[in-house]
């Protein structure tokens, strides 16, 4: 899509980052937004959930024009974004940002993506690109028989993309899409899941969403090798792994939320598909228990 500039960004954007004892994090990507000439185009709330790392006070005290809203430390992602997003409509807000403190938009993605939004009236996902990796690490998901479907495309495609839901790390929304669907279900989905359910919500609600390929973030998330690591070669301690994994909590991969956003997508089937996800990281860790790691290295090379 043509390229905009930061003076571009449609009237009355408010961008709404929830943030956690990662004060450095959000720091940075506050003094991203002001270096890209964006934070002074638009309103940043920074909803902290209950750091105690001094992000609150640090962020007042360098970014004072910024809108600071607090929780206790039980809003989780859902909840923080749900937070902001009713701030910022109740203030006239004519688009809604989510953007996590981890993400570092490029120079006119930001303002690619809104104006898009609001234009379409609708929902578009950028694309947040980890250096590690050469896919887009978050973006938009088709649902297909399995479950939740990462969409691929090539550095040539330029065209919004069609998706079913979204990842929510860097995601425009406009106020129509906000007022025909509600806010995020913090309740049913504290976080993991959180982003997928609400947008796939406006796709079936409201009307198409897209994913914009040109409108790019760099992911500033450390990236400590379990992700590029086949679970099968991984050292990381099995039993740790599968408490975070099926009893971490709003967090984890495979609690209530991972069963619940299966069954919403896909009714029962999605149960079984649910399920043998679950077997299969039951087996895997079966086999990591079994096997020694040189062994494991050789076989799953």
């Amino acid at each position: 899509m043509p390229s905009a500039s930061a003076s571009q960004i449609p009237p009355k954007t408010w961008v709404i980052i929830p943030v956690h004892n990662r004060r450095e994090m959000t720091l940075g990507c506050l003094g991203h937004l002001k270096t890209t000439e964006v934070l002074q185009q638009v309103t940043a709330v920074i909803v902290d959930d209950g750091s105690t790392d001094g992000t609150a006070a640090a962020v007042q005290e360098a970014y004072p024009d910024c809108v600071l809203l607090r929780g206790d430390g039980n809003l989780w992602w859902t909840g923080a974004i749900a937070l902001g997003m009713k701030h910022a409509m109740a203030n006239d807000a004519q688009c809604v940002v989510w953007l996590n403190d981890d993400c570092r938009p490029a120079p006119d993605a930001l303002t690619g993506l809104a104006r898009f939004a609001v234009e379409h009236q609708t929902a578009a996902s950028g694309v947040t690109r980890n250096p590690h990796f050469t896919r887009s690490w978050y973006g938009g998901f088709r649902i297909g028989i399995s479950g939740l479907q990462l969409v691929e495309f090539d550095d040539s495609t330029s065209q919004p993309i069609p998706c079913d839901a979204f990842g929510g790390n860097f995601v425009a929304i406009a106020p129509e899409c906000i007022k025909a669907c509600g806010y995020p279900e913090a309740k049913s989905f504290p976080h993991h899941c959180g982003d997928v359910s609400y947008t796939m919500k406006i796709a079936r609600q409201h009307g198409p969403i897209f994913m914009l390929p040109q409108c790019i973030a760099e992911d500033k998330q450390p990236v400590d090798g379990t992700y590029r690591a086949s679970l099968l070669r991984s050292q990381t301690p099995v039993w740790p792994w599968l408490k975070n994994a099926f009893f971490g909590g709003p967090r984890s991969s495979m609690g209530a939320s991972f069963w619940h956003i299966h069954w919403r997508m896909l009714g029962p089937w999605g149960v079984l598909v649910a399920a043998g996800k679950a077997s299969r990281l039951l087996a895997i860790a079966a086999i990591r228990l079994t096997l020694p790691y040189p062994i494991r290295r050789s076989l799953f090379s």
